[in-house]
């Protein structure tokens, strides 16, 4: 359940090649427990930038018309987050 009042921000990293700029944006809300952080081209993140326990949603093009989506809960918290949705 989501609860009322929390923000949610949006990054889109995919023209960022440096992990540094990356890893300063994120700073401040990427530990925040009132904040969703929805992140596109995360690999760009490079590596330690992004917590080990988080969702990845993958959405990949199948054709011009369809899309696949995968979810994958990746630590603990997630997993829990991923079963009580099934």
């Amino acid at each position: 359940q989501v609860r009322p009042g929390l923000e949610l921000h949006h990054f889109d990293f995919y023209r960022l090649g440096r992990g540094d700029i990356v890893a300063q944006e994120l700073e401040e809300v990427i530990n925040d427990s009132e904040v969703i952080v929805a992140i596109e081209w995360a690999e760009n993140a490079g590596p330690g930038v992004l917590p080990d326990d988080r969702l990845r949603i993958n959405i990949r093009r199948v054709s011009d018309q369809e899309r696949e989506v995968t979810v994958e809960a990746l630590g603990p918290k997630h997993t829990s987050i991923m079963e009580t949705l099934r």
